[in-house]
């Protein structure tokens, strides 16, 4: 049985067959990487807005996050094309319809801004957890005393926690209060 298996590896024939198994592995691990893991995203949470350092603060938000969530498995990039709405107020991408928001998988941030304001969106794994530094006209923002949304949270140590955690994965040396 053994000699039988070596000859017809040998054999033209099977040096063909083992050609094609190689191939259709090759291309089956060649499109496993690279093909996009899609998903499609609708969170609708209650999130707080709370101020670094005032443990007195906090407030109720609504936030909505609905569209596809795109992330390429060979560089951990990601892309999400949908909508971002604070409060009622529909946020403003990049893009042809500005609704897009690319995310490095070093950073998960982006700059993102709405007619009231604009802030440095950090995201969670899929966008289960997001927070916003609301970045302040002229004097921009900073970790001591600057304005935060963080969600889903029900309370301020919730976001504190939520934002410490995202944060982090940029700016490692930051821890909020």
């Amino acid at each position: 049985m053994k000699k039988t298996i070596a000859n017809f590896i040998q054999s033209d024939k099977g040096i063909i067959i083992a050609f094609i198994v190689i191939i259709f592995f090759s291309t089956w691990a060649y499109m496993s990487y690279t093909t996009p893991i899609v998903t499609d995203i609708k969170y609708s949470w209650e999130g707080i807005k709370y101020q670094a350092g005032n443990y007195e603060y906090e407030e109720l938000i609504n936030i909505e996050v609905t569209g596809v969530y795109t992330k390429i498995r060979s560089s951990g990039d990601s892309v999400f094309k949908g909508e971002i709405v604070v409060n009622g107020e529909m946020s403003q991408g990049y893009g042809d319809d500005g609704n897009e928001y690319a995310f490095n998988d070093e950073t998960n941030h982006n700059i993102i801004h709405w007619e009231s304001f604009i802030g440095d969106l950090y995201i969670g794994d899929t966008f289960k957890e997001i927070s916003i530094d609301i970045l302040e006209p002229i004097v921009g923002f900073n970790y001591n005393d600057g304005w935060i949304i963080s969600a889903p949270a029900d309370n301020r140590s919730k976001a504190v926690e939520i934002s410490n955690r995202i944060i982090q994965k940029l700016h490692k040396d930051v821890l909020i209060k």
